[in-house]
């Protein structure tokens, strides 16, 4: 699609507007991913490219061979296993998290009857299917649901997302959407009857660009900490004001379909100031911006060709090109990070991205399931399949081509003490 060869094209020169020297045609190319944080990579296979990159993206050493991303295991489809059963994750950490009866992802604790729960399936419990649950992020539910002291819990492989998550000690952060003004700068009463897991993916919306001013207002300061230029942290500061803009579009479009209005309630940023450190600046960066924010923008763009509506299609249009620039930043951070760190920030980079490679993100909001394909896609959202077919040409045309351009960098100047 047009839309991948744009990013792709801009994220490449804006690693190589950067500055460091770069691996011509005929050199070798570190491989990327493979490994634990801080290994030296490995875990491709030789002599074969990217899918639906061409060989031009990398570059064959001395042996012929061409050092490629790890592969994508299958993704797991079956949530249906107990949650006291192991749970094995191919991306993050296992973690359980409980909801009261009845609760609807994502609208808050407890669920606050911003949605009709009726119309979402559950158990003789008052739990809502496994297949209908996210966390905090665009995680899935991976077991579950068992009912424990009067409680839903379900297991979710964290750390996987879509967009910039506010991620602390692990785990995804948002604030509740609940009934109230405040986050929707304008409340279109309507006559439209929609089902009400349209307003819900809307919400979820709403609650993650929310979720992403915190996470850009952190990532000023670690920019800050490690000594970025101004020209970056100028950047990251205009990436906060973008999202506020997407918080309120989302927040206005969820309170028209769901016919009430809706806000952000208190969002938890304890503990989410930590000691600098470089690596985890690096990972961070390369899972929320380079990856997240990549797919956020083309998930934006294909959401964007099938709205019919025009204020969701405004919403769309100035959400995928600002996604887009945000992700551009993250690489010229990460590609910044290189120069300035050397092998510190290299080794944390490949690791990240050989993690994001195997986190199986879709981009399919799950609340969404059993909907018509036509109704979905109307209402600026995702059916599973398109969402699917958009992960995979973002990961195999964008991130991966740019992730081994990336690799081939080398050092110009020595490592920060």
């Amino acid at each position: 699609m047009n839309a991948a060869r744009l990013l792709r094209a801009r994220f490449l020169s804006a690693i190589a507007a950067s500055g460091a020297v770069v691996v011509a045609c005929g050199g070798s190319v570190a491989p990327v991913g493979g490994g634990d944080e801080g290994s030296s990579g490995g875990g491709g296979s030789s002599g074969s490219t990217p899918t639906g990159t061409s060989s031009s993206s990398s570059s064959s050493g001395a042996s012929g061979s061409t050092p490629v991303l790890p592969p994508k295991p299958p993704p797991v489809k079956d949530a249906s296993v107990d949650v006291d059963d192991p749970v094995t994750c191919s991306y993050g950490k296992p973690d359980d998290e409980c909801f009261a009866p009845g609760y609807v992802p994502p609208l808050g604790p407890g669920g606050d009857g911003n949605v009709d729960a009726s119309a979402f399936p559950t158990d003789p419990n008052g739990c809502v299917a496994a297949s209908s649950m996210h966390n905090g992020c665009c995680n899935p539910a991976v077991a579950g649901p068992t009912f424990v002291d009067g409680k839903c819990c379900y297991t979710f492989c964290t750390g996987a997302c879509c967009g910039r998550p506010f991620v602390v000690d692990g785990g995804e952060r948002q604030a509740p959407v609940v009934a109230g003004r405040g986050w929707a700068p304008v409340f279109v009463k309507t006559t439209e009857v929609v089902d009400p897991r349209i307003a819900a993916a809307w919400a979820r919306d709403a609650a993650m660009e929310h979720a992403s001013i915190a996470s850009f207002a952190r990532f000023t300061l670690d920019l800050l900490a490690h000594g970025a230029p101004a020209e970056l942290v100028l950047a990251a500061q205009d990436a906060t004001k973008d999202e506020v803009r997407h918080a309120q579009a989302c927040f206005a479009i969820a309170s028209r379909l769901a016919r009430r209005e809706l806000t952000a309630g208190a969002l938890d940023v304890s503990g989410a100031i930590g000691a600098p450190d470089i690596e985890a600046l690096v990972a961070a960066t390369v899972t929320e911006g380079c990856v997240g924010e990549t797919l956020s923008a083309l998930l934006a763009e294909a959401r964007l060709a099938q709205a019919e509506d025009d204020d969701v299609r405004t919403a769309l249009a100035a959400i995928a090109e600002e996604e887009a620039r945000h992700a551009e930043l993250a690489w010229r951070v990460v590609t910044w990070a290189i120069e300035t760190f050397g092998d510190r920030a290299r080794h944390a980079a490949r690791a990240a991205f050989g993690r994001a490679l195997r986190a199986h993100t879709t981009g399919f909001d799950a609340v969404l399931t059993g909907l018509p394909s036509s109704l979905v896609r109307a209402h600026g959202l995702l059916d599973e399949a398109t969402a699917l077919a958009v992960t995979e040409q973002a990961f195999d045309e964008v991130i991966g081509p740019c992730a081994l351009e990336l690799a081939g960098r080398v050092s110009s100047r020595p490592a920060a003490a």
